[in-house]
């Protein structure tokens, strides 16, 4: 099964739509899943025009209480015998306002998403992939079995190159690939 992975689009303060490049990347996909902070929730319809769309919110929808009955903080999903978690990967309020004062204060995604991993391990320890984001720089760990990924950011991220994930699910193996959005 492949999969499409998108997170931090951040429509419409940072990027005016979806840009067609994703459109392009997720042209084969059976299922997107979308890592938060999209902020406009009618991203999630133009992307359901593809394939069948999972979200979540992000620490930009805490502002937004409005997208919080349709966007849960998690998603627990059950595909090909994975157990698979999808988060932005902030935690709560606070915990993500500590996050950014981090971030702020070092400037280096690296470390963020380093402590994000370090995190969702220990949230999520009946996981074998855990999908998250809000460091906009994308990361690829394994750790053990258990497979972390973070497509990085769609819009605009001094630093970096916007970007997206392709998941290649299969019964024995699940395989992540990072593609820029160029």
């Amino acid at each position: 099964m492949l999969v499409g992975i998108i997170a931090d689009t951040h429509i419409p303060h940072r990027l005016k739509s979806v840009p067609q490049a994703v459109f392009e990347i997720f042209s084969e996909v059976e299922l997107i899943l979308h890592a938060g902070d999209l902020v406009d929730p009618r991203i999630l319809d133009d992307l359901a025009s593809l394939a069948p769309v999972k979200a979540v919110r992000g620490n930009v929808h805490l502002v937004d209480r409005s997208l919080d009955p349709q966007l849960p903080k998690a998603q627990r999903l059950h595909i090909l015998g994975h157990h698979i978690v999808l988060t932005h990967g902030h935690g709560s309020f606070v915990r993500g306002s500590l996050e950014r004062v981090r971030y702020w204060l070092s400037q280096d995604r690296d470390e963020v998403n380093q402590r994000i991993a370090n995190w969702c391990l220990d949230m999520y320890p009946e996981a074998d992939l855990i999908i998250f984001a809000h460091s906009h720089r994308a990361y690829k760990q394994r750790f053990g079995q258990r497979l972390l990924f973070n497509p990085g950011a769609v819009c605009p991220t001094e630093g970096e190159t916007p970007s997206v994930g392709l998941l290649t699910i299969e019964r024995e193996k699940v395989s992540a690939q990072l593609v820029e959005l160029t």
